[in-house]
C-alpha cells in the first residue's frame, strides 16, 4: 500500500467513524470491517491489474464522496423507526448549534472593511464597483441570517427551558440581541453602499464630507458587528455551561469555551488599556473562533449521540 492510497483509506475510515458515532459497538465494528474489506479488495484488484497509484487514490476518495448519501441512509435504517417517528430533542439542538456556526461566521464578516484613515477610501469605493444585484443579495443573505438567529433562539429556549430556565433565557436573549444588532449593522451597510455610489459621482468639493460621513458609518458597522458577535459568544458560553450541567456533551468539552472566554476577556481588557496591535487582534479572533469550534463539536455530538428517552415537543413516540 502506497502513502497515497493509505492516506485515502484513512479519509474513508475517518468518515466511517463520524457517521457511526453513537451506535452500538458491535454495529460500528461490523461497519468498519465491511468498509475495510471493500478497501482491501479495491486495492488488491488494482494492484493485480497494474492500475496507477494516483488513479486508485482518486477512486477511493471518489467512492467515499459519492457514497455519503448512502452512508447516511444506512445510518437511518440502522436506527430504524425511531429515526422517523421518535426524534430526541438533543438531535434538534445539535442541528441548531451546527447552523449557528455559519450564522456566527456570517455575522463576524458583515463589516469586511478597513476603517483606518489611510486605507478606508479604497475599501469604500469598492462598494460602488459591485453590482446592485450583488449588494442586494448580500443584504438579503444577512437579513436572513438575523432572522435565523431569532428562530434558533426560540428553538433552544423551548428545548432547554424545562431543564434550566435561567440559563435558557440567557441563551435566547443573547441570540435575539445578536440578531437585532446584526440587522442594524446590515442596515447601516446598506446606507454605506448608497453613499459609495454617491461618492464616485459627487464633485471633488463634496467628497471629503461624504468620505468622513461614510467612515463614521463604517466604524458604527464595525462596532455593532463586534457587539453582536460578543452577545452571541455569551450565548455560546451559557450553552456550554447548560449542556455540561445536563451531561448532554462530554465534560472535557467545557475547556474550549473557558479558554475562549479567557482569551476574549484578556484581549478586550488590553484593548481598553491601550495595548492594542495587529497581533492582539489575531489573538482576539482566535479566542472567538474557539467558541465557534465548541459549537461545531457539541452540535455533531448532540446529533449523533442523543439521549433516547427524550422526545421533541409535538413528536409522538413509536406505538402511540
Amino acid at each position: 500500500m502506497s502513502m497515497w492510497t493509505s492516506g485515502a483509506s484513512r479519509v474513508t475510515r475517518s468518515w466511517v467513524a463520524i457517521y457511526t458515532v453513537g451506535l452500538a459497538r458491535d454495529v460500528r465494528e461490523s461497519r468498519f470491517a465491511e468498509i475495510a474489506s471493500d478497501l482491501w479488495e479495491q486495492q488488491h484488484d488494482a494492484a493485480r491489474e497494474g492500475t496507477r497509484v494516483l488513479a486508485v487514490t482518486l477512486s477511493i476518495i471518489g467512492r467515499t464522496l459519492r457514497g455519503i448519501p448512502a452512508d447516511l441512509l444506512w445510518r437511518t435504517n440502522v436506527e430504524g423507526p425511531q429515526m422517523d417517528i421518535r426524534i430526541p430533542i438533543e438531535r434538534v439542538m445539535g442541528g441548531v448549534l451546527i447552523g449557528m456556526v455559519a450564522m456566527m461566521l456570517i455575522t463576524a464578516g458583515i463589516s469586511g472593511i478597513d476603517t483606518s484613515q489611510d486605507s478606508f477610501e479604497s475599501y469604500f469605493i469598492a462598494f460602488s464597483e459591485k453590482s446592485a444585484l450583488e449588494n442586494n443579495l448580500n443584504a438579503l443573505f444577512r437579513i436572513a441570517t438575523g432572522l435565523s438567529l431569532v428562530a434558533a433562539a426560540g428553538v433552544l429556549y423551548s428545548a432547554t427551558k424545562d431543564r434550566t430556565p435561567t440559563l435558557a433565557a440567557i441563551v435566547a436573549f443573547g441570540l435575539i440581541a445578536g440578531a437585532g444588532l446584526e440587522l442594524v449593522a446590515t442596515s447601516l451597510q446598506i446606507v454605506l453602499v448608497s453613499l459609495s455610489d454617491e461618492y464616485v459621482t459627487a464633485p471633488v468639493t463634496q467628497r471629503n464630507s461624504l468620505l468622513s460621513e461614510a467612515r463614521t458609518i463604517a466604524v458604527l458597522v464595525e462596532t455593532t458587528t463586534g457587539v453582536a458577535f460578543t452577545t452571541m459568544l455569551v450565548s455560546v458560553y451559557t450553552l456550554a455551561i447548560l449542556t455540561a450541567r445536563e451531561n448532554l456533551v462530554p465534560r472535557w468539552l467545557i475547556g474550549l469555551p473557558i479558554l475562549s472566554a479567557g482569551i476574549v476577556g484578556v484581549s478586550t481588557f488590553m484593548s481598553t488599556a491601550g495595548y492594542w496591535d495587529d497581533g492582539m487582534w489575531f489573538v482576539l479572533v482566535g479566542g472567538g473562533l474557539l467558541g465557534v469550534v465548541w459549537l461545531m463539536i457539541a452540535g455533531f455530538w448532540l446529533v449523533f449521540t442523543p439521549k433516547q428517552d427524550v422526545v421533541a415537543p409535538g413528536v409522538l413516540p413509536a406505538g402511540t
